[in-house]
């Protein structure tokens, strides 16, 4: 939450609503949000959208804890919309970077054993 516009009793009131829902909120800037966003929900979806493309992913008696970790986010990340992911990345000035730099790290690993 960053208070830009609100007074500060509405912007007490909107975090005492927050608190009472149960939620945790967290003062920062907007460009902070932005990208610790980008760092983790943007390469989280990225990830688990790729996965998902694969289809590689289906469960199997041959599991490892780490591939049921990596199905659980695929199918945490696919039951949201695509229309978040495609938001992130088209309005979040961090997101296609990170992810980029993701491509980029998995091409040079791949590339060491080539």
């Amino acid at each position: 939450i960053e208070n830009i516009n609100a007074s500060e009793q509405e912007y007490e009131q909107w975090l005492k609503i927050f608190k009472e829902l149960g939620m945790k909120s967290f003062e920062m800037m907007a460009e902070q949000h932005d990208i610790e966003i980008a760092r983790t929900q943007a390469v989280t979806h990225f990830v688990g959208r790729t996965l998902d493309d694969t289809g590689f992913f289906t469960p199997s008696e041959l599991d490892t804890n780490g591939a049921i970790k990596l199905r659980e986010i695929m199918n945490y990340t696919v039951n949201d919309t695509i229309e978040l992911f495609e938001d992130m990345m088209k309005f979040n000035p961090y997101a296609r970077g990170n992810v980029e730099k993701l491509v980029k790290s998995a091409k040079k690993l791949l590339g060491s054993y080539l």
